[in-house]
């Protein structure tokens, strides 16, 4: 009972510290006033579905179009993303199409598409956004302004698109993650950086080495995160509505399902520190069930502590993104988390082997 009572408190703690988190406010900074040449990544595998409205979105960035350099990645795609974008980019002569077709060192899969774009690259830093993405006119210069004092990686928030109410949980459910993400960052506490939104110095990701000197993850943007902090960099994550992106939601649960297993594999390069951190997480809502066959009224106390926490901690995501919190659908979120949250766990210890964009990782 001792070490139940432990994980109880330590979890709720976390959430507690979490939520406190949120309201930790950064260095104000001044509107950029000069505006250095931008390459932005895309890449891009079987997008037919969602590539145009992703470049339509770039083409409407409020930066200086003399001074961007949009550059797509074609990775193999055996559907019409290739004529799709050669369509839209004619008379367009800061977008640029490039077909993927062959490796560079270490690097595979979306990490080599990075790896050739960077070489192709003219800017002094480097946006990356995956091509189901719509950015906001306002992105790129928000993503700019925060690079200073020896930032060489900033990463921003991403709201997944709320058509159905599928779409409408995983909203709620990547918000959260975003946001635990930012709490750790406004306390000093590097997690990681979000791949689909995100921005890097070109000086830290070349003192990398670039893509293809690091070992392949298939979590990529966290591989190359850690390797710019490896090199003294600082990195900053962003929540504000500038540079918030709006991305595809997965289709169905197995899509999803999917997604996040390949997210934990690359968990396992995290710390210790953050293993144990998340492996609290994980198990309050364990803790609890178990709780409840021996002081029910104690566990159903606690359960609504644990709640009303998530709660506030997502309605204050979305004020500080300016978006519309959908309160009333916040109760059915918590099943719908608790239930993503086992068949995660159990779908990862699985013996079945990481797919996603119809390439299957070993």
């Amino acid at each position: 009972m001792i070490f139940l009572y432990s994980l109880i408190i330590a979890g709720l703690s976390l959430h507690l510290i979490s939520f406190l988190a949120i309201f930790i406010r950064g260095r104000r900074l001044p509107e950029l006033q000069e505006f250095p040449k931008i390459s932005i990544w895309v890449a891009a595998r079987n997008e037919e579905d969602s590539i145009i409205p992703c470049l339509e979105s770039l083409a409407q960035l409020d930066y200086p179009q003399d001074q961007i350099q949009i550059l797509i990645g074609n990775d193999g795609s055996d559907d019409r993303t290739e004529e799709l974008v050669r369509e839209f980019i004619l008379g367009k002569p800061n977008f640029q199409l490039i077909s993927i077709n062959e490796r560079l060192g270490k690097a595979e899969k979306k990490a080599n598409v990075l790896a050739q774009l960077a070489h192709a690259s003219t800017g002094d830093y480097y946006l990356v956004c995956d091509a189901d993405i719509r950015v906001k006119p306002s992105w790129a210069k928000e993503m700019v302004r925060h690079f200073s004092h020896g930032i060489g990686v900033v990463s921003a928030t991403t709201l997944i698109d709320d058509l159905s109410l599928f779409a409408k949980m995983q909203r709620f459910d990547w918000l959260y993650f975003m946001g635990l993400i930012k709490s750790a960052a406004g306390l000093g506490i590097p997690c990681t950086a979000v791949g689909n939104n995100m921005a890097v110095s070109k000086a830290a990701y070349w003192a990398t080495g670039g893509y293809e000197n690091i070992e392949f993850s298939i979590t990529e943007d966290f591989k190359l995160f850690r390797a710019i902090l490896d090199q003294g960099y600082g990195f900053r994550h962003l929540c504000n509505a500038k540079s918030t992106s709006v991305s595809a939601a997965a289709p169905d649960l197995k899509t999803l399902l999917q997604q996040r297993k390949r997210w934990l594999e690359g968990g396992r390069d995290l710390p210790p520190y953050w293993k144990v951190i998340i492996g609290l997480y994980g198990s309050l809502n364990l803790s609890l069930l178990i709780l409840v066959f021996f002081h029910p009224w104690l566990a159903l106390f606690l359960v609504f502590c644990r709640v009303m926490l998530q709660f506030l901690f997502i309605q204050r995501l979305f004020y500080k993104i300016k978006e519309a919190p959908l309160t009333f659908l916040l109760i059915p979120y918590m099943f719908y988390s608790a239930f993503i949250s086992a068949t995660t766990a159990l779908g990862f210890l699985l013996p079945r082997g990481k797919e996603w964009k119809g390439r299957k990782y070993s």
